[in-house]
């Protein structure tokens, strides 16, 4: 999708867990991070910085909002016979056209690398039909599946 963006040079897909291959090859100026991972210094935000800095570049953080499908999912969808595309359908509804419109235009005259995880979600979608008699498991019946 970001690759059919006309102000968008080119795209390409890193098959790691981490952002390092990326930031090795592209040698960021900035690399922008979402606010959740503002005041993190261990682990993966420790080795992404320090990779960024060692081509000169510095690690910035975005602020507003963050959202994750996970969560837009359980609270638009409902729990028994989730239907996928009445949720899509009403999602869409729910976009200001006219403000992701601005802020692409706005983005047509931005020079950035944009680094990504590549995320997928597989949503199973069931009805609890009761306790095993033998375990202490409840058992449950699939309904549908989506990615």
């Amino acid at each position: 999708m970001l690759g059919h963006l006309d102000f968008v040079d080119a795209v390409g897909i890193v098959d790691s867990p981490s952002a390092i291959p990326a930031i090795q090859e592209t040698a960021p100026n900035i690399f922008v991070k979402g606010p959740d991972y503002a005041g993190r210094s261990d682990g993966k935000m420790a080795e992404e910085r320090a990779a960024v800095e060692e081509y000169g570049g510095k690690v910035v953080f975005t602020t507003g909002p963050t959202n994750s499908s996970s969560r837009l999912l359980n609270e638009h969808m409902p729990f028994y016979g989730a239907d996928v595309a009445a949720f899509l359908a009403k999602f869409k509804r729910s976009l200001d056209i006219v403000t992701v419109l601005q802020w692409l235009e706005r983005a047509r005259t931005a020079q950035a690398v944009t680094l990504g995880e590549r995320i997928l979600d597989e949503y199973v979608f069931v009805k609890p039909e009761g306790k095993s008699a033998k375990e202490n498991i409840v058992v449950f019946r699939r309904l549908s599946k989506a990615l």
